[in-house]
């Protein structure tokens, strides 16, 4: 009975997980996948396992089997991890060049323009100015960048104001929250 085999095939894959053989895992979750046996089930955990491993190129190839909300979130994540993983190659390296860090900001404006993870593009615009290149370091930001970190940065003040305000009506000496946002 088909059905029996794919389950029992299910089966299989969690228990190689619980084992930690997430490769063996994939493998029996990747068969599933093809027969499309309880997609809700199966595809969400080959694309966690894939996406733990690193192998967005698989995730990509499976993302035209979800649902339109979920292939946007997942195609997010994908964004995200590739540049994640790539970044942290760049930073492991001992003095990477300035050219690689502008290479890497060309690569992944469109991560920049959608605010995915804009920690990493202050660093990298950190580096290039430690490579005395402001005028590229400032154009990280766009001009739509820059409004939203100030919005950002006016929330902050204003919540740390809040908290300060707060703590001194309650009757605590503070220090901090006036110009810092802690």
């Amino acid at each position: 009975d088909p059905s029996r085999a794919a389950n029992a095939r299910l089966g299989l894959a969690y228990s190689r997980l619980k084992l930690g053989q997430r490769m063996a895992a994939v493998a029996q979750l990747k068969r599933l996948v093809h027969q499309r046996y309880r997609m809700a089930e199966t595809l969400p955990l080959l694309l966690a396992l894939l996406e733990a491993q690193g192998d967005f190129e698989a995730v990509d190839g499976y993302l035209h089997l979800l649902a339109p909300k979920e292939n946007e979130r997942w195609a997010r994540r994908v964004m995200e991890g590739r540049l994640i993983k790539e970044f942290r190659t760049l930073e492991k390296k001992k003095d990477p060049a300035h050219l690689e860090w502008v290479t890497f900001l060309d690569r992944h404006r469109p991560e920049l323009d959608r605010c995915i993870r804009p920690d990493l593009f202050y660093e990298s615009a950190t580096r290039l100015q430690a490579h005395q290149d402001n005028a590229r370091a400032a154009a990280v930001y766009s001009a739509e960048g820059k409004v939203q970190v100030k919005e950002l940065i006016e929330y902050y003040l204003n919540n740390a104001a809040l908290i300060r305000k707060e703590m001194e009506a309650l009757g605590y000496d503070c220090v901090g929250g006036e110009n810092s946002p802690y």
